[in-house]
């Protein structure tokens, strides 16, 4: 066996070095290239599981941000609810809650399940349905809100601007027809 790989290596000297190098060269590109035929798909593997954690980073993120607002309410609620006479049906704090507020809210008549509230504000509707409805316990099913611009009394041409929202309550049988005034 020796004298097989001296004869080649005899061989391999003879050779001019412009050849042995072009050898080299080829055997070192057949090398690269095999190695390439491996790594790439192992890169690009790579590179889409980094692609998919930044995604799940983002989205942790997120949750985490949501979860911090989250825990912010409770104690919220926890006030809201400890300022209201004990023992109260879930209506009336309701309409307690209202009454602080400076909401007009008006609880069904016979024959209608369609709660409705007036104030001077949107955003004060829209926190009164969604935020203190849902810290004192009580669903809304569905909801409108609307624009009213209502004529000062005693102005010829004044009006005064205001909010009114229909809303139905959950375990309530009908559902509410929005109201639109322009």
């Amino acid at each position: 066996m020796s004298e097989r790989l001296e004869q080649i290596y005899q061989q391999w000297q003879q050779q001019p070095v412009r050849q042995r190098r072009l050898v080299v060269g080829a055997a070192l590109l057949l090398v690269a290239v095999f190695l390439l035929q491996r790594l790439l798909p192992a890169l690009a593997e790579s590179w889409q599981l980094q692609q998919q954690r930044v995604a799940l980073l983002h989205d942790v993120e997120w949750l985490y941000a949501e979860l911090q607002q989250r825990r912010q309410m409770p104690g919220d609620c926890v006030a809201l609810v400890a300022s209201l006479p004990a023992n109260l049906p879930r209506t009336e704090q309701l309409q307690t809650v209202a009454a602080r507020r400076a909401i007009a809210l008006t609880a069904p008549t016979t024959g209608s399940d369609s709660w409705q509230a007036q104030a001077a504000s949107g955003d004060l509707l829209l926190k009164f349905m969604l935020f203190d409805s849902s810290c004192l316990g009580v669903d809304i099913n569905a909801g409108s809100l609307a624009l009213l611009e209502l004529p000062e009394a005693g102005a010829e041409s004044g009006t005064t601007v205001s909010y009114r929202a229909s809303f139905t309550l959950a375990g309530s049988g009908a559902s509410v027809e929005g109201t639109h005034h322009d």
